[in-house]
């Protein structure tokens, strides 16, 4: 969410108590005015939010939407000021990892990606897969793949590899895309899921994973594994972006 969505969000929650205030039972006369003024300042100053925010997520893009030409739009993810997608595919035998980052500011941006396997998955890999750090040129989009070490795989099994991300942007940068895309969520520390569930809240879940269905054709793969990063597009490129490989 950006700031406008979160700050929407703590002004419902302070409607709540503005309407208890206002029409509740058993409250003295004396607050009922102020809480019914407050709960209609509230109010305008969501519509005025809202309608800033759709203005702000309807304006046309200064730059095209790269991404979304080259994969599902469904499948990109918003981190910051940056989109990205993130898939594993079968080539040559091998699991290759391959990231598109776009940058929808017209500065430079910082980028990067962890990607760590969930659970016994962590039994199939050699290695830990490194994390994906790059800089992405003003309204650019790159491209970078990795090939995961795997160990020999003997049967079917499925593989989870949760990621997280982040970004951050050079000061002074403008906007120049704005199509809103899948927010990335952090996984809930298992610790705090025990704590709040003794409270009465369940609080579970969330991260972004990939999922894979391994079998005997998949490893050993390569003996040492570096992400290779390409800018693919910038402003001044005229010609399309290839396609993820």
């Amino acid at each position: 969410m950006n700031w406008r969505e979160t700050l929407m969000v703590f002004l419902v929650l302070g409607l709540i108590p503005c309407a208890i205030f206002a029409w509740g039972g058993n409250i003295a006369d004396e607050y009922r005015l102020g809480s019914k003024v407050l709960f209609g300042l509230i109010l305008m100053a969501l519509a005025g939010l809202g309608w800033w925010n759709w203005r702000l997520q309807s304006k046309p893009d200064i730059f095209p939407d790269v991404l979304a030409q080259i994969v599902d739009p469904r499948s990109i993810f918003e981190v910051g000021d940056s989109h990205f997608h993130l898939g594993i595919i079968k080539q040559d035998g091998r699991r290759r990892a391959v990231c598109l980052v776009q940058n929808l500011v017209d500065s430079s941006s910082r980028f990067s990606v962890s990607m760590s396997a969930k659970g016994s998955g962590t039994r199939f890999l050699k290695s830990p897969i490194p994390n994906l750090e790059l800089v992405l040129p003003p309204a650019g989009v790159a491209k970078a793949i990795i090939d995961l070490l795997l160990k020999d795989v003997t049967t079917a099994a499925d593989l989870a590899i949760r990621i997280s991300a982040a970004s951050a942007t050079e000061p002074g940068g403008r906007r120049i895309r704005f199509k809103r895309r899948n927010a990335v969520t952090k996984a809930v520390n298992p610790a705090l899921t025990v704590s709040l569930l003794a409270a009465g809240v369940l609080v579970a879940g969330g991260g972004v994973l990939i999922e894979l269905e391994l079998n005997s054709t998949d490893g050993p793969g390569v003996d040492d594994a570096r992400w290779t990063v390409d800018v693919i597009w910038e402003p001044k490129t005229t010609a399309p972006p290839p396609l993820p490989t």
